[in-house]
């Protein structure tokens, strides 16, 4: 009876470890640490109880064999099946996944929906609470996204998008090297897609208004920070010369291109010999190595990219909501560092825009920028070496009162310490490297900081500055849909012809509102000239009224600016001979007919 009792005792002892460990597998626990500790050690304990359950059951039936009583038949049916079920609940247990869960404060209910645009649900362990709007003050502060590859980055950001022109009709630009936003067009009104290289090519050496020796210089420590000094015997001398040769062709229009810096470098090179024949071949050296280097801008497919502006005008860029494919620059067969280039340029003009602009009627948010893999366009370790700072720092710290909003996404926190300085918003999904400084950004102790690897596909921990502490939140699913070639091209057709419908329906009015004497100040009143691109003093002179409207595209006849060299209807690149040019009279006696019928 010893043995029976035994037997009970310990399948009672068995099932009761049995169940605190299903829990400990299935419950939500603050601390991590305690918990995979208690869980290894019930996993010892049981394998030990379960073995020796096993040896008292076989001395059972054996003894129950021997000598069967009642009492004995009782323990043996009751401790057998506290056995079944222990053996039953471990082996539940040990099947199921540890589930790591991550539980921190959260905002109430009024907190989450004091903001404008929803981002995600609110998350308390793996309970799902209610939907949280980030707040566009919040915003204007800038945003950082961190995570591994596959961890949500992405299906975060195109969820923001879609909320965020819910709610607003501020213009973005995104810029990736993946494709992976393309489909948005089919989400999003108005949306182009912008292929580097393909549709859409820049050229560098033009100002855009702005003062040639100031754009030469920031030309120059673009090529600087994209490493076109690297492995090179860099000197004070190279740069001076670098410099003058871009601002000489920066200049004067008609050297804005490769052949006139090639030309302009070879004309310098003998001015600098003459004027200093004791140096005549240093100077030599430095103005060959500097070709030497930039001919890997201005050969082959790279040539066109950045020796010649064409698709729709920089000016334009800024106002349409607009995706930048980067990648198409390696499809070209380009490289990572001319991509990062061409990014870098994009970022210079949108600097250059806002300065001119200034923080004059402020009135938050005017214009979104998107970095997708940040990390490659402002690294620390290369800002450390190289004592530069890049666009992106600038933009984010500079630009946020001419109403710029920087919104950068990286795998890893390897960037700017200037750039996460001055986010208001931190959102970190899954990472497993360098936590420490998103420790310090999150405000986490050290247990803490192991949440940030405990992370699920589609978790984030998001702080906001408007919130006391970080929260958990789940971000949706985002069901994508693959554009072709085609859709992409006929999109992007539409949506030009429509703004070029847009245009024209303000040049009519300007043009009527001349002819019937009214003066320009007012017309300034009635016509926001900003938004069309156009100025009313200039349009008061019928010279400048010829230059813009007296072009038409010879392939389908649409109208084009006298100046530009792309047709956005046919999407062609055209020549001088591709144009065709009117009287104005004739033009505009054709828009008062329409008008009169």
């Amino acid at each position: 009876m010893i043995l029976f009792f035994l037997f009970l005792i310990l399948s009672i002892i068995n099932f009761s470890i049995a169940v605190i460990f299903h829990t400990f597998k299935s419950r939500e626990k603050d601390n991590q640490i305690i918990r995979e500790r208690n869980q290894l050690l019930i996993k010892y304990l049981s394998i030990f109880l379960c073995s020796l359950l096993i040896i008292l059951f076989s001395f059972s039936i054996l003894q129950f064999n021997l000598n069967p009583t009642f009492e004995a038949s009782v323990y043996l049916t009751i401790a057998g099946l506290l056995m079944i079920s222990s053996f039953s609940f471990f082996w539940i247990g040990f099947s199921m996944d540890d589930k790591y869960v991550v539980e921190l404060d959260y905002p109430s209910y009024f907190k989450s929906r004091k903001g404008d645009i929803k981002i995600g649900k609110v998350m308390h362990g793996m309970t799902t609470k209610y939907d949280f709007y980030l707040s566009i003050k919040d915003l204007t502060q800038h945003m950082f996204v961190t995570g591994t590859t596959g961890s949500g980055k992405t299906t975060f950001l195109q969820y923001f998008l879609m909320n965020f022109k819910e709610k607003f009709k501020i213009p973005f630009l995104l810029a990736e090297f993946k494709g992976e936003y393309q489909y948005l067009q089919s989400l999003l009104e108005d949306v182009l897609v912008i292929k580097a290289g393909e549709n859409f090519t820049i050229n560098i050496f033009d100002p855009e208004g702005i003062n040639p020796q100031i754009h030469a210089q920031r030309v120059f420590q673009i090529f600087k920070s994209g490493g076109f000094f690297e492995n090179v015997d860099y000197s004070p001398q190279m740069e001076k010369y670098f410099v003058e040769i871009l601002e000489r062709v920066c200049k004067d229009e008609e050297k804005r291109s490769w052949e006139g810096f090639h030309k302009e470098s070879q004309f310098y090179k003998i001015q600098k010999k003459k004027e200093n024949r004791d140096l005549s071949h240093t100077i030599e050296m430095s103005i060959t190595a500097i070709e030497t280097r930039i001919r890997r801008y201005s050969v082959g497919v790279l040539r066109q990219i950045f020796g010649k502006q064409t698709g729709i005008s920089i000016n334009d860029l800024f106002q349409y909501n607009v995706i930048l494919d980067l990648s198409s620059i390696i499809r070209l067969g380009g490289e990572k560092q001319h991509a990062l280039f061409f990014l870098n340029m994009i970022l210079k003009y949108l600097w250059d825009r806002n300065l001119a602009r200034g923080s004059i009627n402020y009135e938050g948010i005017r214009h979104l920028t998107v970095i997708e893999d940040a990390q490659y366009f402002a690294p620390q370790d290369l800002i450390e070496k190289e004592k530069l700072t890049t666009y992106l720092e600038d933009i984010a710290l500079l630009l946020r009162g001419t109403g710029e909003c920087l919104i950068s996404l990286a795998t890893h926190p390897s960037i700017s310490k200037e750039l996460l300085a001055n986010a208001g918003v931190i959102i970190s999904f899954q990472t497993h490297i360098q936590k420490s400084y998103l420790q310090e950004l999150l405000n986490f102790d050290e247990e803490k900081k192991a949440y940030l690897s405990m992370l699920g596909k589609g978790h984030c921990i998001i702080r906001v500055n408007s919130i006391e502490k970080p929260f958990l939140l789940k971000i949706p699913f985002v069901e994508r849909k693959w554009l072709t070639c085609k859709e992409i091209d006929r999109k992007n057709r539409e949506i030009l012809d429509h703004r070029l419908n847009q245009l024209t329906e303000k040049k009519r009015t300007k043009i009527q509102q001349l002819q019937n004497g009214e003066d320009s100040k007012h017309i300034d009143q009635l016509i926001i000239d900003k938004e069309a691109g156009f100025n009313a003093e200039k349009l008061l002179k019928e010279e400048k009224i010829k230059e813009e409207l007296q072009a038409y595209c010879r392939l389908c006849g649409s109208g084009i600016e006298k100046n530009s060299n792309y047709c956005t209807n046919c999407l062609t690149k055209l020549e001088e001979k591709d144009k065709d040019f009117k009287e104005l009279q004739n033009f505009i006696e054709k828009l008062y007919n329409e008008e009169n019928k």
